[in-house]
């Protein structure tokens, strides 16, 4: 009898300090099925599928910092999660057609912001006062929320890793960009199956 490894195909180990990219070129449903160094599955809706129920709070909430596209956006969308927006990338995201739960907005826009949301609404709108805290406000927010899981959607930098750090024990984060996503791994440790020959 063939052990699982030969039935199967091979298992990816990998290890890293911290994060872990991973290219795309591979279908939505298997970015959703990423598995974390804990080998969980990524939680997945708070809607009634064909195949399975889940509770509210477990598919992993997105925030859009900048809006990449909505076809970026699309298969992260797919399980109807928490959408959180940046007020710079409001103005894009509505021309999305999608429902906008939470809009993060500088307090000093929240009349000008609210004007914009009018089809929207019931929105939540959560202020921050000071630019250098944005980022910290949403992650509160969220976390508050009791979000296990977190899809952030951004234009990539070093300073945005660093500002995640504190929260990475509290939520597990992906990063998306135009072409690859960043998994958060705590322990440093990465596994996941592969099929044969790929």
């Amino acid at each position: 009898m063939l052990n699982p490894e030969e039935e199967t195909g091979f298992k990816l180990q990998a290890s890293s300090k911290f994060w872990r990219n991973k290219a795309l070129g591979i279908d939505h449903n298997d970015i959703n099925k990423s598995h974390f160094a804990n080998n969980q599955q990524l939680p997945t809706t708070n809607k009634l599928s064909s195949h399975h129920f889940v509770k509210e709070g477990q598919e992993p909430a997105l925030l859009i910092l900048e809006a990449l596209s909505h076809e970026r956006a699309e298969p992260l969308l797919e399980w109807a999660p928490l959408v959180v927006v940046a007020d710079t990338a409001l103005a894009n995201v509505l021309q999305w057609n999608i429902k906008i739960d939470v809009a993060l907005v500088q307090a000093d826009r929240t009349e000008e912001v609210k004007l914009q949301l009018l089809d929207q609404f019931p929105i939540e709108i959560i202020t921050y006062r000071d630019e250098e805290y944005f980022l910290s406000v949403a992650f509160h927010f969220l976390i508050a929320k009791n979000q296990k899981a977190l899809n952030v959607m951004t234009n990539i930098s070093d300073s945005l890793f660093i500002s995640v750090r504190p929260f990475i024990e509290k939520i597990q984060i992906s990063f998306f960009n135009h072409h690859i996503q960043w998994l958060c791994i705590p322990s440093g440790h990465y596994e996941k199956w592969l099929p044969r020959k790929s």
